[in-house]
């Protein structure tokens, strides 16, 4: 755990939070890795430009939707609610997921005019959200919030005093190091999407990080929230409705596919 990053310039020292600077560098890494892609791909230059205004907005109104959920999941009282809607001391990714996803289709249609692309542009996209995420969960270890059960396994990590983990369970108690679990895995996810599964990416990360998320879950062991709660976490219900996307996405794919084989086999 380092939750602040300290640095001198001109003999005036500055404190930036980890998780706001990992957060950061990602969104700037999966922008460069889109731009890449999409280039790779041929998509033209001011496609490329308008879509970088798109994902813009996405993630401004990602971040907030993120911090909306946050508050539904964890404030009963409206009350409550209402004095902590501007307070962003926590953030859900899939509650910025979703959010930044209806507002990237929205921005999309303003911008691009017509969904022609939008499958070849969210596809570039998926690694990028990969890679951005990674770094997100790295920032989430060194802040010490989303931190997993209590383990006597050798893969536990022990936080220090004053920690989040250290204050929901007690001082010395090993944690599962879901962050960094989780880090991993979309690491992994990225590279796969990358080199592997370009044509239906975005797709299979639906699939892939959803079955991870609601897995990981279970091995979660700070403050999931009780609003929406049923025998599952919110953030997994969410992620149940991601992989039905994914599934349903790549069912339209391969069945328009399998159309136009159709309609080109009869036109001979």
């Amino acid at each position: 755990m380092y939750p602040i990053f300290k640095f001198t310039i001109l003999g005036s020292t500055s404190v930036i939070p980890m998780y706001n600077l990992m957060i950061g560098i990602g969104i700037i890494i999966g922008i460069i890795i889109f731009e890449h892609i999409c280039s790779k791909k041929g998509v033209p230059k001011h496609q490329i430009d308008n879509l970088m205004l798109v994902i813009c907005i996405s993630i401004v109104f990602g971040f907030f939707s993120a911090a909306l959920f946050d508050k539904l999941v964890h404030y009963h009282s409206f009350k409550a609610f209402l004095s902590h809607l501007f307070v962003f001391t926590g953030l859900t990714f899939a509650g910025g997921f979703w959010g930044g996803a209806i507002v990237f289709i929205i921005s999309y249609k303003i911008v691009m005019r017509n969904f022609k692309n939008i499958k070849l542009h969210i596809n570039c996209a998926a690694p990028s959200i990969a890679i951005a995420h990674s770094f997100g969960r790295i920032g989430c270890f060194l802040g010490g919030c989303c931190f997993g059960k209590p383990t006597h396994s050798i893969i536990g990590v022990q936080f220090p005093a004053g920690s989040l983990a250290e204050q929901f369970y007690e001082y010395k108690v090993k944690v599962i190091p879901t962050q960094l679990i989780e880090a991993l895995f979309l690491l992994l996810l990225f590279f796969v999407l990358y080199f592997l599964l370009q044509k239906h990416a975005f797709s299979f990360y639906l699939l892939f990080y959803g079955v991870f998320r609601f897995i990981i879950e279970f091995f979660r062991g700070d403050n999931r929230g009780t609003m929406f709660q049923t025998i599952f976490t919110p953030s997994q219900c969410l992620s149940i409705l991601m992989i039905f996307l994914g599934l349903w996405i790549l069912y339209r794919s391969i069945l328009l596919k399998h159309n136009t084989q159709k309609i080109i086999l009869s036109s001979r």
